[in-house]
């Protein structure tokens, strides 16, 4: 069966996934992609102005309608819903298609997302079999009733079937990494090395897979599985960078350091990772410097320590912070830092005592700065209800995906106006750079005269200079995509 996937943003690593499940299975999959140049995905380089110039939204709906697509899978989160209701849309007033829509968003609200009329089948959780399942049976014209994972509607009403167990991960085929050729360079090669997270932060969507998979979503690959991948990769693109976006890579010290002595021997590369100051000891520090790790991102989101806990169900204490922080400053090992913006309960002097911890920091690359996005279903909604920064009709508008992005501002939280939180957040991105922290901090309110492009190059140079890698990809890949991008537009245009 032909199948065709739509992705907007970065490479997505699911997709890859599903793809290869597809193909070793006899099926044909094709891309359907938009990059999102300056777009929402992109916390990096972020202007609507010119995103809304080098969309591609026209060029995939008519190149979807000109292929042989037999049916047609999206990758849907929250922040994407309304743009992939509007390829489904066009698409199916076009031509009559399956349509199915997988993800973290139709997980979390199937049901809702089924009244929409594009919307032929969701898929819940884990998608490689459930998608590969309904494959078969609707080109075999098989009962789609006992395909676990999978909801659909029957004669008006909506069918969800029951979820599955988490799968083997070691017995995945490996990721079809071509599945983005032409729009990903593999020099910087990106993989997980398990699923979940194994803490339920009440703002994160991973709290809701914990919730639903019994708390057994999370898991890891066996060092052997990662190696092999690590290995292939290697040897078909020679890549010269790793990046493991588990939500936690090192969670389990016994695995990581077994896992670490094999990627020296066999891989050997600088790598990058997201960290957790509770899991960061000396030895493992030091082990991660030795196997050239050269940067970790790490969620702080704010010093409050009552707010983190209370709020948004984060398990870490200040003290873990200073100890996490203080071994990575003395082993060498440079760090990001997440920092959130529209927390409930959240005051200036919350995000004043942040800068003034963060200007302690030694070994900080860049502090990246958020806004809190609200996902359906999650525990934070009923604090931000509480406090007023949402009200009903704002849940409502949620579920149907109708929220501000991660980096667009999220919704005004009642205790700080937005110049307050514009002004922070040129603190932060300017704070690792700054000579003069403290009185940076001190002295914030002189940065409304400072334009923001300004504090976004004085982060850019930083980051140069340090030799932040996973900055330098987003730097070349926009110097090959806009090109690639323009010309598409241009050959579509005169079509």
């Amino acid at each position: 069966m032909r199948v065709g996937l739509v992705a907007k943003g970065l490479e997505n690593l699911g997709l890859e996934s599903i793809s290869a499940v597809c193909k070793t299975h006899g099926h044909k999959v094709k891309l359907f992609f938009d990059p999102d140049l300056f777009g929402d995905t992109d916390n990096v380089f972020n202007s609507q102005k010119l995103n809304k110039k080098l969309n591609l939204d026209n060029h995939i709906i008519n190149e979807i309608i000109r292929s042989k697509t037999e049916i047609l899978g999206f990758s849907v989160y929250s922040p994407n819903l309304a743009w992939v209701l509007k390829i489904a849309k066009e698409v199916k007033l076009r031509r009559d298609i399956p349509i199915v829509f997988g993800g973290i968003h139709p997980t979390l609200v199937p049901t809702t997302v089924l009244k929409n009329q594009y919307v032929d089948y969701v898929i819940c959780g884990e998608g490689e079999y459930p998608f590969l399942e309904l494959i078969n049976a609707i080109e075999k014209g098989l009962p789609i009733s006992k395909i676990k994972n999978l909801c659909y509607k029957s004669n008006g009403t909506v069918i969800t079937n029951s979820l599955r167990p988490p799968i083997d991960l070691n017995k995945l085929p490996l990721i079809d990494k071509d599945l983005f050729g032409g729009w990903i360079e593999q020099k910087d090669y990106l993989l997980t090395a398990g699923r979940g997270c194994p803490f339920s932060c009440s703002y994160c969507c991973e709290s809701y897979l914990n919730k639903i998979y019994n708390f057994k979503y999370h898991r890891k690959r066996t060092v052997e599985s990662v190696i092999k991948e690590l290995k292939v990769m290697k040897k078909k693109f020679k890549f010269k960078r790793v990046y493991f976006f588990d939500p936690i890579f090192f969670s389990d010290k016994t695995w990581i350091l077994k896992f670490l002595k094999q990627y020296r021997k066999h891989i050997n590369v600088p790598f990058k990772c997201e960290g957790h100051v509770k899991f960061i000891d000396r030895e493992l520090a030091i082990v991660l410097k030795k196997s050239k790790c050269y940067g970790m991102d790490i969620g702080i989101q704010n010093i409050n320590q009552d707010l983190r806990e209370k709020i948004m169900d984060r398990q870490e204490t200040n003290e873990d912070l200073k100890k996490g922080l203080t071994i990575c400053d003395k082993v060498g090992l440079r760090y990001d830092i997440d920092h959130l913006f529209g927390i409930p309960g959240e005051t200036e002097k919350d995000h004043f005592d942040s800068a003034m911890f963060y200007s302690n920091l030694k070994n900080l690359n860049r502090i990246k700065v958020f806004y809190l996005m609200y996902f359906p279903k999650i525990k934070i909604l009923d604090s931000a209800l509480k406090s007023g920064i949402l009200n009903q009709k704002d849940v409502e508008k949620i579920n149907l995906g109708e929220m501000k992005s991660y980096t667009s501002g999220g919704y005004v939280n009642q205790n700080m106006d937005n110049k307050i939180m514009i002004r922070y957040e040129k603190v932060f991105r300017m704070l690792p750079s700054s000579p003069f922290k403290k009185m940076l901090i001190i002295n914030n309110n002189l940065l409304d005269y400072v334009p923001r492009a300004l504090t976004f190059l004085i982060q850019f140079a930083k980051s140069i200079i340090n030799k932040d890698y996973r900055f330098r990809f987003y730097i070349k890949r926009y110097l090959k995509i806009i090109p690639k991008v323009i010309n598409i537009l241009h050959l579509e245009k005169i079509k």
